[in-house]
């Protein structure tokens, strides 16, 4: 049996292909797990304080925008040019994050009214932040850098990247 020479190039092109997309997965899952290793090595905050507002970024990527009842940043390392999810401001006494939700009722965001909306603790060392409302329910801190343009619009220079 003879296989043409335009079915041999097809599936020399096919394997070829998924060859790369595998490569060029697993190379861009390892540089997020290093990207995110680098960046909780440089910081280190606790935040708790209500929710004042959200806007969604995209999916479920949300900016937060919190009102501090308390706030520890005993070590943070960033420079200008590093990456970073969220913002504090002094004055007013606020933080602004970029945060996924993904379970319990802030999967649902679209249905809270800004008068319910949960009080939030994060925790960079267990890389957690956790919604307090009607329910609780916890996610993880994640490092991510796709949406912190959103940032960049709302940043002055008195405010503190973490």
């Amino acid at each position: 049996m003879k296989i043409s020479k335009k079915i041999t190039i097809a599936i020399m092109f096919l394997i070829a292909f998924f060859t790369w997309a595998i490569l060029f997965s697993n190379y861009s899952d390892k540089k997020e797990v290093k990207d995110k290793a680098i960046y909780f090595s440089k910081v280190s905050y606790t935040i708790s304080g209500k929710m004042a507002s959200y806007r969604p970024l995209g999916g479920i990527v949300y900016l937060l925008e919190i009102d501090v009842d308390s706030i520890t940043i005993p070590k943070n390392y960033l420079s200008k040019k590093d990456d970073f999810i969220g913002l504090y401001s002094k004055k007013p006494n606020k933080v602004y994050l970029n945060a996924y939700l993904e379970s319990g009722e802030c999967n649902t965001f679209k249905e809270i009214r800004n008068d319910t909306l949960p009080y939030v603790k994060i925790n960079s060392s267990k890389k957690i932040i956790q919604y307090i409302g009607k329910t609780i329910s916890t996610e993880e801190l994640r490092y991510f850098n796709l949406y912190k343009n959103y940032l960049s619009e709302i940043e002055t220079n008195e405010m503190i990247r973490f």
